[in-house]
């Protein structure tokens, strides 16, 4: 299975695992930014695996738009 979700700056992802909300900062940028990520990858410490989506991806697959707000939808 595999889970859909969306970022909160609007990316559409697609995970392996139910994926779980994450803060990242960016140092070379100074910036903040918050993002669903694979939940066993982000707990082994390995590099992060999301595959990023075409905008309205999730509301073909799903019939419906997620937002940031929303939980992840495993398909």
């Amino acid at each position: 299975m595999a889970w859909l979700a969306v970022n909160e700056n609007g990316i559409e992802v697609i995970c392996k695992n139910r994926p779980k909300r994450i803060k990242v900062y960016h140092i070379d940028i100074d910036t903040l930014e918050y993002r669903w990520e694979d939940s066993e990858i982000v707990a082994d410490s390995i590099q992060w695996h999301n595959i990023y989506l075409p905008d309205g991806a999730i509301r073909k697959l799903i019939g419906r738009k997620l937002t940031w707000d929303d939980e992840p939808v495993e398909i």
